[in-house]
């Protein structure tokens, strides 16, 4: 794929605010992509592997696509510190996207794809009056419930507290079966300490957040997905909750583990993806936004 992807740093509010993106002149919409926890925004871009990234794809498909350092990530993390309220990050998200289609324009809208714990703040933007006018919303690597066996092997101390998982077992839970994976070593970053608050918050947050959410949604969960309910129970105990949302979509990526978009099927995924996009355009152009699936 020819599109180039470029760094960017923007200051907001005297906050460097960065990330990667792909530009297109006057681009049919704008995908945002928000990173998962103790990554960069290279997750959607991994070094060596163009055919697997979500930018390159998005940009090739007539969108320009930005994937910004969530806050509290990369150059913000010295400026921010560990207290980042979720009204705080909620503001700099919508702020870095204003600054960074200012000038280019996004064409039907945006529309926001989140993974893991950047579920987190796709949901809390969508859920948000400024986030009921994008075009829809991708969730994958998230849920509700986590696995009664997964529960079982947590240390006392960490069940249901904000703590991070013990290093083996966080490996074993989001990186494996390892033949999964493309080789990405340098898709890692440092995470912030308010990561772990809202990852201890979340299977009562999301509840509480769906009904709010008036878009489209499509939700993925991977095959081999092990820290949350996998599919089909995982899938549909999410979908239900979005009360308010004129379509929501599920789906079962197949031979893929938790961190889908740098796995071996990323390209297979993102090309689900962005059909999705695809759709919520032109029901944004007035082709009819009542249908509901489940």
């Amino acid at each position: 794929m020819d599109a180039t992807v470029e760094s960017f740093i923007e200051t907001v509010d005297g906050i460097p605010m960065g990330g990667l993106v792909a530009r297109v002149e006057n681009p049919r919409a704008v995908i945002v992509a928000m990173h998962g926890g103790a990554v960069s925004p290279h997750y959607f871009d991994a070094p060596g592997h163009p055919r697997h990234s979500l930018l390159r794809a998005g940009a090739a498909a007539g969108y320009t696509v930005i994937a910004p350092f969530r806050p509290g990530y990369g150059p913000s993390f010295e400026a921010l510190g560990d207290g980042v309220s979720p009204a705080r990050q909620v503001d700099l998200a919508f702020e870095v996207i204003d600054r960074m289609t200012a000038a280019h324009g996004r064409g039907s809208g945006v529309f926001t794809v989140g993974h893991s714990i950047g579920c987190v703040l796709t949901m809390r933007m969508a859920a948000d009056v400024r986030g009921a006018e994008w075009l829809g919303i991708e969730l994958s690597g998230t849920g509700i419930l986590h696995p009664s066996d997964v529960v079982a092997r947590l240390p006392e101390e960490q069940v249901g507290t904000p703590r991070p998982l013990p290093r083996e077992l966080a490996r074993e839970l989001f990186w494996e079966p390892t033949e999964l994976y493309l080789d990405i070593p340098t898709v890692f970053s440092k995470l912030p300490r308010h990561e772990t608050e809202d990852g201890a918050r979340w299977p009562a947050l999301f509840p509480a957040l769906a009904p709010h959410v008036a878009v489209p949604v499509r939700i993925s969960l991977a095959e081999h997905e092990k820290w949350w309910e996998a599919p089909p129970r995982g899938l549909a105990s999410m979908a239900e909750l979005f009360t308010a949302s004129p379509r929501v979509l599920t789906a079962e990526e197949r031979g893929a583990g938790h961190n889908i978009s740098v796995g071996v099927t990323a390209c297979d995924y993102h090309a689900r993806v962005l059909a999705f996009v695809d759709e919520c355009v032109p029901a944004r152009e007035g082709a009819g936004r009542n249908e509901k699936v489940v």
